[in-house]
């Protein structure tokens, strides 16, 4: 979808980042590292793992 939007950009480098994140239910306050409280549940980030993979048009 963002390379229909901008194909002009199709020849950069490409690295893709994952976040592990995980969903409890909302019951007690609770001081996380790093949450998100959304329509009654937290979301908790597990793990970060930057440039997880990265993909460049050498690769083919």
């Amino acid at each position: 979808m963002f390379l229909a939007k901008f194909p002009e950009k199709a020849d950069y480098l490409c690295q893709f980042d994952v976040a592990i994140v995980c969903c409890q239910r909302k019951i007690t306050q609770t001081n996380f590292l790093a949450s998100l409280s959304v329509s009654g549940y937290y979301l908790i980030l597990e793990e970060y793992i930057a440039a997880a993979f990265e993909y460049s048009i050498d690769n083919e």
